[in-house]
């Protein structure tokens, strides 16, 4: 369990994982740990649950760009080992792997006492075990990261060892160079109460450590708030990311400083801002909330801000954090996020035991989830909508085209950003409708654009086009999102005479065949100027005025009209009296 895995070179990596022991040990523990706490001996419980871990053990493998390797021990005693955290180097091939070890055997209760140790890679061999630091405390959760020519080591010291305690937690660093370790000692300014650190470094080495801080309670049922500490020197800005309950944050840097932090919301839905439309695969859904009123174990968020050579002497300034992904169903137990490229964050997340599978024995097994998502670590404008105000406007009419734009990249957008919109030939110059400048929209936010034309009676498409004042030439000829200006047909060789069933006018027409056709309106006047007023419609090509007037001169016009209501232009004008042609 716990696998973790880093690239020592291009098709090169280096994987390492907690091995648990073998099913039939696995099996007995269990069933001898279940009998004690039926009959409520928990003491023992505890220490067969204890033994249980000291069976467990780390494990590493590499690949070579073909096939992994055979697995090696990294350890091998009678000492419970777990929880790894592995960084590698690609420019030299090396990697530290540091992980949990508990210094004592006794599986009695309250003799637990856990270390940090580490192994290095140095391309061929791993390095035999040795210990970072211990206390009379516990220490758990370590993180690695690698960069500048040096590993950075953070984890968390609980000072009493007492996890029904959470003010005496602190964040621990180490900093190692040359084979050395250099420093060794607590960031300065975390408040009491520090869990779950990850670790980067920024394009100068830096380290920028996303991790919670404990409220009142204990370890157990205490809320958590996200927070980054961003460290330059004796220097450390530390901020907390919104106010609300978090937990397990994951932090990344781009090649451009562009740090981001993701972490699982635990509060309230309305506490986060979010976005809306699907942009995502399998069981990802972007901006939909949480899965309850209450708790969002389903849904990450993300916030972000500039570090490294971008951010000068000033503090980061993170973002308010925004729904990243929720889960349509069930609950998300694990997520990693990665970079895949200056532009890609790559997203996966781990339904535990969601799958129900029954074997050939008709036992039935659990098997986990998994679900993925691409974010653009970069501004990302998109026309997620694009509408006319009608669709089926006749000549010389007046259309406007709406469009609504999301920023889906997690940097907000850059002056310069703008919407085109484009008739028929998106790209060209010379078939720009107009063009809209855009907000510096922030990820997930939203902005209503609109531009105008004149209907010249014919049909056309109409191409919206978002992009970064960047992409304008290397994205010309791309749309995002396209409608079609379609006027409805003109009926056209209208004729209109006495019926010839009884009193009235009859009028008939023709017309082209069009899907958009619901009904016609037909309208009469006592002149060919008009006015021409509605006197009924049809669903078919001609009508019956019985209350035409006899006797007079009589004009009629006919339009045709969509579902909507929206109108053709009106046809040529047929004249005729009740009395006769």
């Amino acid at each position: 369990m716990d696998p973790t895995v880093a690239f020592l070179g291009p098709n090169r990596a280096v994987a390492a994982w907690t091995h648990i022991p073998p099913s039939g040990q696995v099996v007995e523990l269990r069933n001898a740990t279940q009998a004690t706490l039926a009959d409520r001996e928990f003491d023992r419980a505890v220490r067969l649950f204890r033994e249980g871990l000291n069976t467990y053990e780390i494990h590493a493998v590499t690949w070579d760009g073909e096939r992994w390797s055979r697995s090696v021990n990294i350890t091998n005693d009678s000492l419970a080992d777990g929880a790894p955290a592995l960084a590698a180097d690609p420019s030299t091939g090396r990697a530290l792997l540091a992980w949990v070890k508990d210094l004592s055997a006794d599986p009695s209760p309250g003799t637990r006492r856990q270390a940090i140790y580490f192994a290095e890679w140095d391309g061929a061999v791993w390095s035999a075990p040795a210990e970072l630091f211990s206390s009379a405390g516990q220490n758990y959760a370590p993180s690695v990261a690698f960069g500048d020519g040096r590993t950075v080591v953070v984890w968390v010291e609980d000072q009493d060892g007492d996890m029904n305690t959470v003010a005496d937690a602190r964040l621990m660093m180490a900093t190692r160079a040359g084979g050395q370790w250099q420093s060794l000692e607590p960031v300065a300014g975390v408040p009491g109460g520090a869990s779950s650190p990850q670790v980067a470094l920024d394009s100068q080495g830096n380290a920028l450590i996303a991790f919670t801080v404990f409220g009142p309670g204990t370890h157990l049922n205490a809320e958590a708030t996200p927070h980054v500490a961003y460290m330059r020197g004796a220097r450390v800005d530390i901020a907390p990311l919104g106010n609300a309950p978090g937990e397990a944050p994951r932090v990344l840097i781009t090649p451009e400083d562009e740090a981001l932090v993701f972490f699982r919301p635990l509060g309230p839905a309305a506490t986060f801002a979010s976005g809306s439309g699907k942009r995502s695969v399998t069981t990802f859904l972007r901006g939909l909330g949480f899965p309850d009123p209450e708790h969002g174990a389903g849904t990450i968020a993300a916030s972000g801000a500039l570090v490294g050579r971008a951010l000068g002497d000033a503090a980061p300034a993170w973002g308010a954090p925004r729904v990243v992904a929720s889960a349509i169903d069930g609950e998300w137990s694990s997520f990693a996020v990665a970079l895949g490229d200056p532009a890609t964050v790559y997203l996966a997340a781990a339904n535990a035991f969601a799958t129900p599978i029954i074997d050939q024995r008709g036992f039935t097994t659990y098997a986990d989830r998994m679900s993925y998502l691409r974010l653009a670590a970069r501004p990302n404008p998109v026309v997620e909508s694009l509408a006319l105000s009608d669709p089926n406007a006749g000549p010389a009419q007046t259309v406007t085209v709406e469009a609504t734009v999301t920023n889906l990249g997690l940097v907000p957008l850059q002056p310069g950003a703008t919407v085109t919109f484009y008739m028929d030939a998106p790209g060209d110059p010379a078939r720009v409708i107009g063009q809209v400048p855009l907000a510096p929209l922030a990820f997930s936010t939203r902005q209503t654009v609109s531009a105008s034309f004149r209907s010249d009676g014919r049909q056309h498409l109409i191409f919206a086009v978002a992009t970064n004042a960047e992409d304008a030439a290397r994205l010309a000829g791309r749309f995002d999102a396209v409608v079609v200006s379609r006027p409805l047909p003109t009926p056209f060789n209208v004729r209109a005479g006495a019926s010839p069933i009884g009193e009235g006018v009859l009028i008939n027409w023709n017309v082209e065949a069009s899907p958009d056709i619901a009904q016609f309106t037909i309208s009469r006047a006592d002149s060919a100027a008009g006015p021409y007023r509605p006197v009924g419609t049809s669903t078919v090509p001609a009508f019956l005025d019985e209350a035409a007037p006899a006797g007079v001169a009589l004009y009629y016009r006919v339009a045709s009209e969509d579902a909507a209501g929206q109108r053709s232009a009106p046809s040529e004008a047929a004249a005729t009296s009740a009395g006769g042609p």
